[in-house]
This record gives structure tokens, sequence and C-alpha cells, in this order.
């Protein structure tokens, strides 16, 4: 039988065009965010933004302000304060607002990194109501733990934290960059450090709404788990 030299052959194809090159190329990974994940950083980032260029010209306050309507505070909820009409929308607002640019830029960063890779895997609609949904469980259980708390707390984080339990169920899924057996022990940890922080408080002094934290993420692995199943 005659030898096989197909393997042998050169073959010439035409050079790819400088212009042609270029246009093929895909944008850089932190310009290819997902629409969804795109628009909460930018909504986050404006209404900031807003807030701060208030506070620096007509209304020193602005922050104040905003947290009174929007953050959250359980001692609303369990009567230990009124109940105000504007009330119901903490259980959202409050994501919304942050403290400072640095809890804005962690949180964004965070958002962005980790939001973007669930986006794709399930799609904007189920995104976002993972999102909302374990924004709101994260508020619920911070009342649950603090229900007299007249303390109101803000930030995206409970939602975010949510956003990485479901990515860690995706990786767990698919196995690409999860192993099934150091998935409880990555719970476990992140459980912990959350109580840490919770225990040792932001570096600039302020309080951490740990359990917050937590709810949301515990929130976002059994939405994610829910979700998989119901594909199956």
């Amino acid at each position: 039988m005659p030898e096989d030299n197909t393997d042998n052959i050169i073959t010439f194809q035409p050079r790819p065009q400088k212009d042609d090159r270029q246009n093929t190329r895909r944008p850089p990974p932190m310009f290819n965010i997902p629409p969804a994940t795109k628009l909460l950083t930018g909504l986050l980032i404006a209404i900031h933004l807003v807030i701060f260029a208030l506070t620096n010209s007509i209304e020193p306050q602005a922050l104040d302000i905003a947290v009174y309507f929007a953050g959250f505070i359980p001692a609303h909820w369990t009567g230990m304060e009124p109940f105000y009409w504007w009330t119901p929308f903490s259980l959202i607002g409050f994501s919304l607002l942050h403290g400072g640019w640095m809890h804005l830029a962690f949180n964004v960063v965070m958002l962005v990194a980790m939001g973007s890779g669930l986006e794709k895997s399930v799609g904007i609609k189920q995104y976002l109501m993972i999102y909302v949904g374990t924004t709101l469980f994260a508020a619920f259980a911070h009342l649950a733990l603090y229900p007299s708390s007249t303390m109101p707390i803000i930030g995206a984080s409970g939602g975010i934290s949510g956003i990485f339990g479901a990515m860690l169920v995706v990786m767990n899924q698919t196995r690409s960059s999860l192993d099934k057996n150091t998935l409880m022990p990555v719970i476990i940890a992140y459980i912990g450090i959350s109580v840490l922080v919770g225990l040792m408080g932001a570096p600039d002094g302020s309080s951490v709404a740990w359990i917050a934290h937590i709810g949301g993420f515990l929130a976002g692995i059994g939405f994610m788990m829910t979700l998989l199943k119901r594909r199956k």
C-alpha cells in the first residue's frame, strides 16, 4: 500500500491584509462587558456621581438625604420606627447607594468581574432575576438578625455576593474552574471571611453588613441550583 504523504503537503494561502487582521480582533475583555452588567455598573456610577455633584455644589447633605429615603433600616419593618410610603423602595434602593468612592469602586470591580461571567452563562433575564432576588434576600437576612436596628445599610454587596454564589454553582457544574469536592470548603471560607470582616469592620472604621453578604451569597447558590434543576 502506498504511503500517505498528505501530511507533508505544503499548502499556500493568501496572507491576510493588515486591515483584515484588525477587523477580526475581539475587543479586550475589560471592554467586553455584557449589556445587563454594563447597565448595572453604569447605574451605580451615575447615581454616585449625581450625589457627589450635589454634595459639592448645592446640598452638602445629599448622601444623608438619599440614605434617609433609600437606605434599608430594619426598624421601619418591625414597628420600631414609622413605616413610610417610600419604605418598600428601600428593599432595592439601598443597593444603589454607596458611602464613598472606595466603596463604589470595590463593588463595581466585583460586579464586572463576576457578573459578566454569570450573565453570559444564564442570559440577561435570569441574571437580573438572580441579582434582584439575592439583593432582597440580603436585606431580609439583615432584618432577621437585627430587627430593631435603626442604622441604615447601603451598597450593592448583597446582590454581588449573590452573583458570586451563583457563579460558584456554574463553575462547579461545568467543572472547568472548580472541582466538585472544593465547593463546600469555598462556601465555608466565604462565610468565615464575611463574619471576620463584620467583626473587624471596614478599613475606614465603618460597620459592615456581614449577614447581608452571607444572605445574598447563600441565596445566589440556592437560586442557581434551582435554575439548573429546571433546565434538566
